[in-house]
């Protein structure tokens, strides 16, 4: 018998592609907030003007778009919460 084997090709993992499959779809759900959790290995460094620009804008984007799709009814400046795990790699040993 032979093997079946069924290629897909890469996923992608552009922003909107991720966004577009794993978000969207729950955009007409009524939300009251979001807590978000970068990680740590993925989140840019303290020193990148632009993180805090791209996520301020994510931010603007996703309460446009949960605003307009659920007809108004999801407040335009519902919460995002921000949780944030310490780097437990960063540790410095001090020895006597």
């Amino acid at each position: 018998m032979e093997s079946y084997d069924v290629s897909y090709g890469p996923i992608p993992t552009n922003h909107s592609s991720l966004f577009n499959s794993m978000l969207y779809p729950f955009t007409r759900l009524v939300i009251y907030g979001v807590i978000w959790d970068q990680g740590e290995a993925n989140g840019a460094s303290s020193t990148d003007d632009r993180y805090s620009c791209f996520f301020a804008k994510m931010i603007e984007n996703w309460r446009q778009i949960w605003h307009e799709r659920t007809n108004g009814i999801t407040d335009i400046q519902f919460p995002f919460g921000f949780v944030q795990v310490r780097n437990f790699i960063s540790i410095s040993i001090v020895e006597n």
